[in-house]
């Protein structure tokens, strides 16, 4: 079996599409065919094409689905699995599945909720029923589409540790900061939350980049710039309490924070879901809120615990995902036993 991945390739942040590479390339033949670096390279390489772009003159578009035509002609794949397709047209995938070629998606956002100008756009709309299958990681959405006859396999989010070769030093991080701690891309939305509740006596550091566009520093609000690679999983330790912000395309289920912050064992407080509830026992490995008010009173709750109390949970956390085998190694494994009987044609 041969794979195409269709998505970003991005080292300084781990994209998925490379983790799930480097898993499935123990495995099979797994190439990616990054369209969203093409794309991106193209808008960022000057003010020109961004003005265009937004004017309507969307040529880039065109350039990429002919180049990846060509690159599937000349490979020859048995699956292309598109991570998105924000930049693949719908005749772009009529035309592979003609070839006798299994193809299908993964969107880690969604397909119809977009909560900003990189989380989806028309060619995600239009190109949903063009795929053979979906992989969905929103208990939600999966019901949605199995009621309207959507062909579907579960794939939730996971944590990956294997790029780092000194992932020891992860758990060996010490709790530095009694206060909490939110990790992230900014909005209107977590911005007026952050406030809210720092409003309301919470301190907290605020991680991302362009922050200050959104956020002011105040007495309880300290922002710093963005976290990578080994320094954003220390980063996850040090605090006593990491919150966890969902946008609007995932309210009712997780998003890779989820999981990653536990693995990391760290503290975490997220908004209560179906998805969380049915991974994390609340209370004993996650603390979970449905308002502002909540999230602040058990936010303090967490600040008055013992270190030893606090230990523990971090202990219950990991030892929860561990168990679990919220792992992309797990999930890559499911992938591929998935892409495998699809492509033997049975189910």
């Amino acid at each position: 079996m041969k794979i195409v991945i269709a998505g970003g390739a991005y080292e300084k942040w781990m994209s998925l599409e490379l983790i799930y590479q480097r898993y499935l390339k123990q495995e099979v033949d797994c190439v990616i065919f990054p369209i969203q670096n093409k794309f991106r390279d193209h808008y960022e390489n000057s003010l020109v094409n961004k003005i265009f772009f937004r004017m309507g003159w969307k040529n880039i578009y065109k350039k990429i689905n002919k180049e990846f035509i060509e690159f599937i002609d000349t490979q020859h794949p048995d699956v292309v699995w598109v991570f998105k397709g924000m930049e693949l047209f719908p005749e772009t995938l009529a035309y592979i599945k003609s070839k006798g070629i299994v193809v299908c998606c993964y969107n880690p956002d969604h397909p119809f909720i977009h909560s900003g100008k990189g989380s989806g756009n028309s060619n995600v709309v239009r190109s949903f029923d063009h795929y053979d299958f979906h992989f969905v990681y929103g208990l939600d959405f999966i019901k949605e589409c199995e009621q309207k006859g959507v062909d579907v396999y579960p794939l939730p989010f996971a944590y990956d540790l294997s790029a780092f070769e000194n992932a020891a030093e992860i758990f060996t991080q010490n709790e530095l900061f009694n206060k909490a701690c939110f990790i992230g891309n900014p909005d209107k939305e977590r911005a007026r939350f952050i406030e809210a509740i720092a409003a309301k006596g919470i301190p907290i550091d605020v991680y991302g980049t362009n922050w200050q566009k959104f956020l002011k520093s105040s007495n309880n609000i300290n922002i710093k710039g963005p976290v990578y690679g080994l320094d954003l999983w220390k980063t996850f330790r040090k605090y006593r309490v990491q919150l966890n912000l969902l946008r609007k395309h995932n309210l009712n289920s997780h998003n890779q924070r989820t999981f990653e912050l536990a693995g990391a064992g760290a503290i975490q407080i997220a908004p209560r879901t179906p998805d969380h509830e049915r991974y994390f026992t609340e209370g004993k490995e996650i603390y979970l809120f449905n308002d502002e008010d909540e999230c602040v009173l058990k936010m303090q709750e967490l600040f008055k615990l013992s270190d030893s109390e606090a230990n523990e949970m971090r202990k219950n956390t990991l030892a929860r995902v561990e168990a679990g085998k919220h792992m992309y190694k797990s999930r890559a494994k499911f992938v591929f036993d998935t892409l495998k009987e699809r492509t033997n044609g049975s189910r």
